[in-house]
């Protein structure tokens, strides 16, 4: 074993202390309770881990090993400034209980008594959770606080109804026990937060130079706040104009999109059942034709299991997600949640969309997960902020990979998701810089799209840059496969390209541009 492979192991090691993902078993029974002495033994291990590297010789490294060393840097910048942005969340707890339960509810490799086991010790684990979070100053604004308290009694409802899963088995009476002192831990958290309402600013002050710094080392994103607005407005014209084009096939007499896109909303399912149902038939239709291209491999076996998402997730929820049931144990099984309606919604909506199962499924966050799952040495199977402009740009490619096959209708939800993504930016950029309040951003929303998504206004609040990361993932990867195109020419092959993305880990965009580059370099001169 190399000096690498050794603090590799130890990164490994620490970030499974932080996340506690099934499939790295070692934590399966911890969840990281975030108190001052904790946080501060977190940052001393990722401190330790930087000064390893710097005492690596670097004339004795591979040109994959000098990447690993990169981006596990920016692994540490990203999860550092994570951290620091959580803990002072009063959103963050809510999540982390209740996530920490959904992994074991949802994980398919293990027996029913491990996880009654499992989740009584996680659960167990919430009166120092919520105690730990408010030893620190948190982000407590009217707006924050109403977030916390609307997810929060929700989860309150999903922490009383776990035991629910599991009929006459041994331990269940524990079980019980920690759902309803779970529950109640939560309950009184609710309840200090909700004391300091009244004190509380409707808003908390934006700072420009704070989205700057997120931007930076939590995405690591190569970008100011300003250019990053130019991508959201440019990609909103263009893609706005697109849409009328489709608009006009549809309906020649169309001067704007939206009453068309307003006719084609004849979809008015009776129950959350159908709604499944339907988006699990279509899934299967989309699956087919990408193999019907060829255009990124499936590994043999895969699945994807779908059903509805938990409600307690939906305050923030929008359209589907899909995760990898044990990305890395290697398996290739995912699990797609399928957001029923936003809260309040009622009568027809558009039909279920083949553009948001390919962003989620086929080729998107399925495929990338379980390849990566089957081909990416450690540490580029770890969970980390730096993923996300990756990830979610390789998903908003795939939308684009079964275009030929797509009405104009299908055509009109194309232009629709990245129309969206591009508002996303521009309120992202509002919201966090203080340009706008949450009463313009949903207005925003409703000027540009039609729908008053305060969902999506919900999510840009809680992590700054987050929304942002889908669109200016999907133009930076559009810019990489072009550069490389040019660079190939004839040798250039769009499988092989994508089957590079899609296996090399989670990268950050930095990083995958040397990733593609290098091998782009080897295969001209195999050629």
């Amino acid at each position: 074993m190399t000096a690498l492979d050794d603090i590799v192991e130890r990164f490994v090691d620490v970030m499974a202390y932080l996340r506690t993902p099934i499939g790295l078993h070692r934590y399966n029974d911890h969840i990281f309770i975030p108190t001052p002495a904790n946080a501060r033994k977190l940052f001393r291990d990722f401190r330790f881990i930087d000064s390893s590297l710097d005492n690596l010789k670097e004339d004795e490294l591979s040109w994959y090993d000098k990447l690993k060393v990169d981006e596990m840097r920016r692994m540490i910048r990203s999860t550092r400034t994570e951290v620091e942005w959580d803990i002072v969340d009063p959103v963050y707890p809510v999540q982390a209980i209740a996530d920490a339960a959904q992994e074991i509810l949802d994980y398919p490799f293990m027996q029913d008594s491990e996880k009654v086991r499992l989740l009584t010790v996680r659960l167990n684990h919430s009166h120092a959770l919520f105690e730990a979070c408010l030893m620190h100053a948190q982000r407590l604004s009217k707006l924050h606080i109403r977030l916390a308290l609307e997810q929060g009694k929700a989860v309150v409802d999903f922490m009383r109804g776990v035991p629910s899963e599991f009929k006459e088995m041994l331990g269940r009476k524990e079980l019980v026990e920690a759902s309803e002192e779970a529950a109640e831990a939560l309950t009184q958290y609710l309840k200090c937060i909700e004391s300091k309402m009244q004190t509380a600013p409707d808003q908390l002050p934006p700072k420009r130079h704070q989205l700057e710094r997120m931007l930076q080392e939590l995405w690591a994103l190569d970008v100011s706040v300003a250019d990053l607005k130019r991508v959201g407005e440019e990609q909103l014209e263009l893609w706005s104009k697109r849409m009328l084009e489709y608009a006009r096939q549809i309906d020649p007499k169309a001067t704007d999109w939206k009453s068309v896109w307003q006719k084609i909303k004849t979809y008015n399912p009776s129950s959350e059942d159908e709604i499944v149902d339907d988006h699990r038939k279509l899934l299967e239709n989309v699956r087919q034709a990408l193999k019907a291209i060829d255009v990124v491999d499936l590994p043999s076996g895969e699945s994807v299991a779908t059903s509805a998402t938990p409600k307690w997730r939906r305050t923030f929820a929008t359209g589907a997600s899909c995760s990898s049931d044990d990305m890395y144990g290697g398996r290739v099984t995912s699990r797609l949640n399928v957001t029923p309606r936003t809260a309040g919604v009622t009568g027809p909506m558009a039909p279920p969309s083949p553009v948001l199962l390919a962003h989620e499924c086929y080729a998107g966050h399925h495929v990338h997960a379980i390849n990566i799952g089957q081909y990416a040495s450690m540490p580029f199977k770890m969970r980390t902020q730096i993923r996300v402009p990756v990830s979610e740009g390789w998903a908003m490619l795939a939308e684009e990979f079964l275009k030929d096959k797509f009405t104009p209708r299908e055509m009109m939800q194309l232009c629709m998701s990245v129309i969206a993504r591009a508002v996303r930016i521009v309120v992202d950029v509002g919201l966090n810089t203080g340009e706008m309040t949450y009463d313009q951003a949903v207005d925003f929303y409703e000027k540009t799209m039609g729908v008053r998504a305060t969902n999506e206004v919900n999510g840009t609040l809680l992590t700054p840059g987050y929304k942002s990361t889908y669109l200016f993932g999907k133009v930076s990867l559009e810019r990489l496969r072009e550069e490389i195109r040019m660079q190939l020419g004839h040798r250039f092959d769009v499988k092989w390209f994508n089957n590079l993305i899609v296996r090399a880990g989670t990268m950050s965009l930095s990083g995958i541009g040397t990733y593609v580059r290098k091998h782009a370099e080897m295969r001209k001169n195999l050629a």
